[in-house]
């Protein structure tokens, strides 16, 4: 997660489940400016947040 933080260019796309993708959408959303930017979503096979 330091790597994709500290050098996002290397990175054409990042595969992660999905909790770790929530907290990475998080954390990448805050180098733009706020977390309201870079929306993230839960989806399971039953439900959806």
């Amino acid at each position: 997660m330091a790597k994709l933080v500290d050098s996002p260019e290397e990175f054409d796309m990042v595969l992660m489940p999905n909790l770790y993708g929530d907290v990475a959408t998080d954390i990448l959303g805050l180098m733009t400016g706020s977390v309201g930017i870079a929306p993230g979503a839960n989806v399971g096979d039953d439900i959806a947040m």
